[in-house]
């Protein structure tokens, strides 16, 4: 699959291009214990839309559109459009904002999903290396890239979101809020706010030990790099529900279908060795697929990670997950574990 970058722009916050002058003097914001801590690695996310009619021509209109709406959602998250520099982040300056990439793509949607090779997912995000290549002080926290398909009814959003300070539930906020402003509802949604964190988790030194602590083996970033490979599983709504009925106990009466597919994946997975439906529409209805847009790599320090996702086609759940080729290959042929998971099986455009 061949994608082509259009162009590269940094978005700035709206309120910074209208009083560009009140800014002169950057302001900044102490990070919490956890976000000092935290990986400096990307979070990749793709969402896939079906647009029903060949919107070819108004390709140009829908890129304005989200960058109008980009740069009014950075001014309700100030913080997400600076740099981190040392324990802070500087914000509220003139080299402050997100990357917006606009990428076409040399095939039709519906030909990259009838087989989709997870491989070629990482071409439809800014940034394809989940660890982070450059400093840390020059690194954007967001960036998005919009990749229009050849067919004309296809677009994939794909984000980069910076993990030192964006949690799953500040990436879905931040989603909701750009869609939001897209569709014109964008008052209906609060700002984003950091304070209670940093409050609650204040900056303090931590034990010298602290590498012990994240590089064991079965951590999500390692010291030591490996070849790993991701695969997509689903359980469909079926397995989905056999599943919780075997996750029942006696002190669990009625678990969830989170609940019991974790439980199902951790048994298998160590035998070997969290998103919701989404209703972001930015115009287009609700996406027909989302992927995190992870890869496989030849020498990643990034593994053990389990992504879980509700299907937005029916009650089943996405499963990608990452693991050591050895620990995979197992998994992956486990007669047990595919009983109830299907190995990266065709997405439907309905």
């Amino acid at each position: 699959m061949e994608v082509e970058i259009i162009s590269r722009e940094i978005i700035m916050p709206a309120a910074f291009q209208r009083n560009h002058h009140h800014y002169q003097h950057q302001k900044t914001f102490q990070l919490s214990l956890l976000d000092i801590y935290a990986s400096e690695t990307y979070s990749p996310f793709i969402l896939f839309y079906n647009t029903k009619k060949d919107q070819r021509s108004n390709n140009e209109n829908a890129i304005s559109s989200l960058k109008l709406s980009l740069s009014k959602t950075l001014a309700r998250f100030p913080m997400l459009a600076g740099r981190i520099k040392g324990n802070f982040v500087h914000y509220c300056s003139s080299n402050n904002g997100a990357l917006f990439v606009e990428a076409s793509v040399k095939t039709s949607m519906a030909d990259f999903l009838r087989t989709p090779n997870l491989q070629f997912l990482a071409d439809l995000i800014p940034f394809p290396d989940l660890v982070l290549k450059q400093p840390l002080e020059t690194a954007v926290q967001v960036a998005a890239q919009v990749n229009f398909f050849s067919c004309g009814t296809g677009i994939a959003l794909g984000f980069s979101f910076l993990h030192k300070m964006i949690d799953g539930a500040t990436m879905s906020a931040f989603i909701k809020t750009w869609a939001a402003s897209n569709e014109g509802t964008l008052d209906k949604l609060a700002c984003g706010s950091y304070k209670a964190s940093s409050s609650l988790f204040p900056a303090r030194e931590i034990s010298s030990n602290y590498n012990d602590l994240v590089f064991p083996e079965t951590a999500l970033l390692v010291a030591q790099p490996k070849h790993c490979s991701v695969r997509r599983f689903v359980f469909d709504a079926m397995a989905v529900s056999n599943l919780k009925v075997r996750a029942k106990s006696q002190s669990v009466s009625n678990p969830t279908s989170v609940e019991a597919v974790t439980c199902f994946i951790w048994k298998y997975a160590m035998k070997a060795t969290s998103t919701c439906k989404s209703l972001v529409n930015f115009g287009w209805d609700k996406p027909i697929w989302i992927a995190t847009g992870a890869k496989s790599n030849e020498s990643s320090m990034l593994r053990n990670i389990i992504f879980l996702m509700d299907r937005t086609s029916d009650e089943g759940i996405e499963a990608w997950i990452t693991l050591d080729d050895e620990t995979m290959n197992l998994l992956e042929n486990d007669c047990k574990f595919l009983k109830f998971a299907s190995p990266n099986p065709r997405i439907t455009l309905d």
